[in-house]
């Protein structure tokens, strides 16, 4: 595949593939940050955006300034403001918001991910989000994926880890059954242990699995 913008191609696949044989992570993400940069942001004086939000209110708000953008303002520079407060952002505002939002977002109390129960560091998405967040749960979702690419784009950091599986989908890898072990190990030499079973039929078992929806029991087929 190739990056186009406006029809024009920017990174072709060939060099796309060259960059991938780059030895090191840090070699990789400086090629990275550069194409972004030199080659896909948008110059400040073609356009840029002021984002003004609510401390109080950040997550709101800034849901509201964040999802009616389009892809071209994606690719702009972006100046915070979090009103009432005197500051000029020189980025110190920009880490600050990136940081804010996306613990809000990864805090468990939220409702929309939950710790890994083999790694408390690395979080997945909480099967009950809908429950905890009836209003739209599917928002902060789209939300929380494009503030990651914006601050992969700027080269932020954020405030929260995924737990391996939820990357590999992102970047469209296939999923395997050993990337259960890390993110729930008692179920994966569960179901391992199932393999060495010689008639399983004997075990009289179904396709369910029981789920804890904010502390109550639900059989899931």
């Amino acid at each position: 595949s190739s990056v186009e913008r406006n029809g024009r191609e920017v990174v072709g696949y060939w060099e796309i593939a060259a960059a991938h044989q780059r030895g090191s992570y840090e070699e990789k993400s400086a090629w990275f940050q550069e194409i972004c940069i030199k080659r896909l942001r948008v110059e400040w004086s073609e356009g840029h955006m002021r984002m003004n939000v609510r401390r109080a209110h950040l997550l709101h708000d800034s849901i509201d300034a964040v999802m009616s953008l389009g892809r071209e303002d994606m690719r702009k520079i972006w100046r915070f403001e979090f009103i009432g407060e005197t500051g000029v952002d020189a980025g110190g505002l920009a880490r600050e918001w990136f940081q804010l939002v996306t613990e809000a977002c990864f805090d468990p109390d939220m409702g929309l991910w939950l710790s890994s129960s083999t790694n408390q560091m690395a979080m997945r998405i909480n099967p009950a989000s809908e429950i905890s967040c009836p209003e739209d749960h599917l928002i902060y979702f789209r939300f929380l994926g494009r503030v990651m690419g914006k601050a992969l784009f700027d080269g932020q950091l954020v405030s929260g880890h995924m737990v391996r599986h939820m990357y590999k989908h992102i970047l469209g890898w296939p999923i395997t059954f050993d990337d259960l072990e890390l993110a729930d190990e008692e179920y994966y030499n569960s179901l391992s242990s199932l393999l060495k079973v010689d008639d399983v039929g004997a075990m009289c078992l179904d396709f369910t699995f029981t789920e804890d929806a904010l502390g109550t029991n639900k059989v899931v087929e």
